[in-house]
């Protein structure tokens, strides 16, 4: 499992490796394969048609595949994990009732005793406000959904994840005219990042400040 972890930064990074590494996973380890495991590794494959090959369809085609076959498996968060990534992939072709049907139903998946919960539905609800400002920057739920996000991060103000939900309600309220509201946001998500010592979260802080 932690390999297929591994295998899934290389396809983020869109490494040169990252084929040969997964191809390396299933073949020469398939007696390992339990599954966790085969979930895990099924996400990894819907990563590749978004990264290397730039298809939502692609994506949604293969995670939908696994959620029908593994419906039942008691891997809820695994399956969560494919039900996020059906649903930002219908937010960015626009389909945004099904984007929002599948994120919610991720937020009802995650398993309340696996760890980590709180930080799993945090990244769901971050979907969930992505999704609405792609359909509507104006929406009453882009801030009701990072709020969600950030409440359940607690006391993790010096997070990253915090600061992105920050970041994305100073957008929300810049988008009103709340200027002032979003520019305290803005500086407390910069000074997370600065902290974190994130350049490129920074210059977004401070460009959006600008």
């Amino acid at each position: 499992l932690k390999q297929v972890m591994i295998n899934r930064g290389l396809i983020v990074r869109k490494s040169e490796e990252a084929h040969e590494h997964l191809q390396t996973l299933e073949q020469e380890y398939a007696h390992l394969i339990n599954e966790e495991i085969a979930l895990a590794i099924a996400l990894n494959h819907s990563l590749v048609h978004l990264t290397f090959k730039g298809s939502y369809k692609g994506a949604i085609d293969n995670s939908l595949t696994v959620l029908d076959k593994y419906l039942n498996t008691t891997h809820k968060n695994a399956l969560s994990f494919h039900l996020k990534m059906v649903g930002v992939c219908y937010a960015h072709l626009g389909d945004f009732d099904l984007s929002e049907r599948y994120l919610l139903n991720a937020i009802d998946t995650v398993d309340e005793d696996a760890n980590p919960c709180k930080v799993t539905k945090s990244d769901i609800f971050h979907s969930l406000a992505m999704a609405q400002d792609f359909k509507d920057p104006y929406s009453i739920k882009i801030p009701h959904y990072l709020n969600l996000a950030v409440e359940l991060l607690g006391e993790n103000t010096e997070d990253d994840r915090m600061a992105n939900c920050i970041m994305g309600l100073g957008n929300y309220y810049n988008n009103i005219d709340r200027v002032d509201e979003a520019l305290v946001q803005f500086k407390k998500a910069a000074a997370v990042f600065e902290k974190n010592y994130r350049l490129n979260n920074m210059a977004g802080c401070y460009s959006n400040m600008g």
